[in-house]
């Protein structure tokens, strides 16, 4: 009998790029007014009236959904070039960029920095090109904080890249060699606005009319605990921004996606252990396996009534979550030839592992060394666009789905080359395979997507694949596995549970 392994539905990547990226024009909120105290936190004169004096170039500013027919545009830019400085708006109404001269005094400027200035409420970016607003990896400043105390000199910009919603700060200061691009964890709830990495804190209160921050960090070895000055350049939200969702003890929210889940819920964060008959989200012991689908769906309910087995929906909304997710792959680019990790799949050693609470420690018990930041095929972490790990999606062990299946769907190849199969029914591809096409992803490892045997029905469902899985590209994220009834049970099967309030 055929070894199980769910196809992983490899998120369309480009198509459900959606960049939502909403500037407010409130001055009163989201500006720096260009008066004199203003100046002396955020500009580079320290309030002299001197004005941006920072390098020449063209400076870009993107607007909320500025179009001009059906495609996006650049709302305005600021011209630099010797003693002329030209502001062009876009005119909505003919599509053409208008142009005025203004006064270099009314833009504002950092003296650490040179690659940001402010006009009116507006925060520029120079760039080399006109940036492309439809690129996947587009990145865009979106939080720029500052302070000046005299001698001290302190600028702090956040970066974030919408298709990801990964963000990474960067600071200056006088004196100090300060650090760039470190990532931090960005949340949203309500009007807070937080980033929150290695020694690094920044809190933003959107409401705030004062346009301050809250600031901790340790930057070249002196600590920082202060308030700030900030001019946020726009609200950059998720693919699919969601409000926050209050989860269980080692419970991860996951954003909701069209098609599949219309609003974010909650799974475990690891594979359940038992408790008494109640599944349990825990790092400790090894998973709960030799179990049989409905054996699943009442250990998961024995929580509570919001509690459930995940579905086929749910398992999609996260695996096209975690395919989105650069630093899943092997060489950090969506859709790179050596895949993305999947987990404790290669045999070695034959059983399920324990997890840990940190998730640096990813490669626990597969022999191979690996973290957050260094990748491995065995990596049992993927990331989330939250910027939330989650524990053996890929590897360690078969996990049981909710849904009933009632017939094959004529296929059985690697995930990434699903696509090609002849005679495919192509309901496949929706309900089991990832958002992007990988089908030239087609020799080992084949995108670390895993396999799709789904050429063959018993009534039930696994998707994720288990430890046993040693041949190359068998497991994955995506892997489906439609042969067994819901009696099936094994060492190797487990299951995941989700909250829904």
């Amino acid at each position: 009998m055929k070894r199980s392994h769910f196809i992983q539905q490899s998120l369309a990547l480009a198509s459900a790029l959606v960049l939502v990226v909403l500037f407010q024009n409130c001055s009163s909120v989201m500006s720096f007014n260009n008066n004199s105290q203003s100046t002396s936190q955020a500009g580079r004169s320290s309030g002299n009236g001197e004005g941006y004096q920072g390098k020449p170039g063209i400076f870009y500013r993107v607007a909320p959904d500025q179009k001009c027919g059906s495609d996006r545009v650049v709302h305005s830019t600021i011209r630099i070039e010797g003693e002329r400085t030209t502001l062009s708006l876009l005119n909505s109404s003919t599509c053409a960029m208008e142009d005025s001269l203004i006064d270099r005094k009314s833009l504002g400027g950092s003296s650490l920095q040179d690659e940001l200035l402010s006009h009116k409420e507006g925060v520029y970016e120079r760039r080399d090109s006109k940036p492309d607003l439809t690129a996947r990896d587009l990145i865009l400043p979106e939080l720029w904080c500052t302070a000046d105390d005299g001698d001290q000199k302190l600028d702090v910009i956040v970066r974030t890249e919408p298709a990801t919603n990964l963000s990474r700060a960067s600071v200056r200061a006088t004196g100090l060699a300060g650090f760039a691009g470190r990532e931090v964890k960005r949340t949203i709830a309500g009007a807070s606005l937080k980033f929150a990495g290695e020694e690094f804190a920044l809190s933003f209160d959107t409401s705030d009319a004062a346009n301050s921050a809250s600031f901790q960090a340790t930057v070249s070895g002196k600590k920082f605990d202060r308030k700030l000055n900030c001019r946020r350049a726009g609200k950059i939200d998720p693919v699919n921004p969601v409000a926050a969702l209050a989860c269980p003890t080692n419970y991860l929210m996951v954003p909701g996606l069209a098609g599949y889940t219309d609003s974010p819920f909650c799974a475990m964060k690891y594979e359940p252990r038992a408790n008494a008959g109640v599944a349990v989200s825990t790092p400790v012991g090894t998973p709960w396996t030799n179990i049989t689908r409905n054996q699943a769906i009442t250990a998961c309910q024995a929580n509570g009534g919001s509690f459930d087995l995940i579905d086929n929906n749910q398992w999609q909304t996260l695996a096209r979550d975690v395919e989105l997710q650069p630093v899943n792959w092997s060489a950090g680019v969506v859709g790179d030839a050596g895949g993305i990790a999947r987990g404790h799949s290669d045999n070695n050693p034959t059983n399920t592992l324990a997890a840990s609470a940190d998730d640096n420690n990813a490669c626990l018990g597969t022999g191979q060394t690996c973290s957050s930041a260094v990748w491995s095929s065995q990596r049992r972490t993927l990331r989330l666009s939250t910027g939330d790990w989650i524990w053996d999606l890929a590897g360690n062990a078969d996990e049981w789905l909710k849904d009933t299946i009632t017939r094959d769907y004529n296929g059985y190849s690697q995930i990434s080359v699903m696509p090609n199969v002849a005679g495919l029914d192509p309901a496949a591809l929706t309900l089991f395979g990832p958002t992007g096409n990988y089908t030239a992803l087609n020799a080992a490892p084949f995108g670390g997507l895993g396999l799709a045997a789904i050429d063959g029905f018993g009534g039930a469902i696994r998707r994720g694949g288990g430890w046993q899985f040693d041949g190359v590209g068998y497991g994955g994220v995506f892997n489906v596995y439609l042969y067994d009834g819901p009696n099936f049970a094994e060492a190797s099967v487990s299951f995941r549970c989700v909250y829904r309030p």
